[in-house]
This record gives structure tokens, sequence and C-alpha cells, in this order.
């Protein structure tokens, strides 16, 4: 008897399940899910884990409004931020149409 590994061929989509979800791989890589994170790096023999569930930048296809950039909340949620941290001293400004 011997035994030897065999890489996972397929995997199954559970819907809405963890097991399901995209993740993060430690070398920055998306994967669709764990499973096809493991079957990845099984067949590439490469010690490539799980760094979180989610994608790597969720960030990257997110648009926000002019004036705003995405940032990541503490549950590494996308969000739309203001891109400068405003003064509290209001001055006033000139606009295009004259009006200040």
């Amino acid at each position: 008897l011997s035994a030897h590994c065999v890489c996972p061929h397929e995997c199954d989509n559970y819907g809405d399940s963890v097991e399901s979800s995209p993740v993060c791989a430690t070398d920055g890589t998306d994967f669709e899910s764990l499973c096809h994170l493991r079957a990845y790096a099984c067949k590439a023999k490469q010690n490539v884990t799980i760094k979180y569930y989610g994608k790597c930048d969720p960030c990257k296809d997110f648009q926000c409004s002019s004036g705003t950039v995405c940032k990541l909340n503490a549950e590494r949620r996308p969000e739309c931020r203001c891109s400068q941290q405003c003064s509290m001293n209001a001055e006033p400004v000139c606009a295009t149409d004259g009006n200040t």
C-alpha cells in the first residue's frame, strides 16, 4: 500500500455559504472560493494559504463619486470617504458662475 495526494478537480458551489465566498491568498491572488485556492496550491505545489475571506482589494472595482475615495471599514467592506481632511475654518470661495 502507498498513499498519494490527489488535487481537487472541481469545487462545489454552496450558494451564500462561507465555503463559496471569495478569498484572498497569501500571495495576493483572489480566488472564487477556499476550494479553488486549495486546488491551485495543490496543482502548483506551492504553500499558498488563505490570508482572509473576501477579495484582496475590495476597492479595486468599487466606484466612488467625485471628491471621495474608497477606503475599507473595520469589516474590510469598501466605503466612499472624503478624499481630503477639511479644516473647520470656512473661507468663502468664488464659484465658476461668479457667486461666492
